[in-house]
């Protein structure tokens, strides 16, 4: 399905690695399509920022990864790789299983 291309959108973005690179999230037109966009970015010497890795799908795809997500954050939480610093930064309530 093909929709018209509006222009780029930041929807979030956050300094990670002591603010050395930023991982911003966005919809990007490419090609006739809309993608959501999850890309780390960093510094140059002159101190511009430029693209790194990360992931794009189409924008269609977003009600998939938002339950492929939260099953994500299950595991997360049941395994012990998530705790409360990781909701606060996030300005999120903090899940039951962590007393939330």
């Amino acid at each position: 399905m093909s929709t018209p291309a509006p222009g780029p959108h930041l929807i979030d973005a956050r300094l990670i690695r002591g603010g050395r690179e930023e991982l911003r999230i966005g919809l990007e037109p490419y090609r006739g399509f809309v993608y959501l966009s999850a890309r780390k970015w960093w510094k140059d010497k002159a101190g511009a920022w430029q693209p790194g890795k990360g992931l794009s799908i189409r924008a269609t795809d977003i009600p998939f990864l938002r339950v492929a997500l939260e099953r994500a954050e299950a595991v997360a939480l049941e395994a012990g790789l998530l705790d409360e610093e990781a909701f606060e930064s996030a300005g999120l309530p903090l899940p039951a299983e962590l007393g939330g």
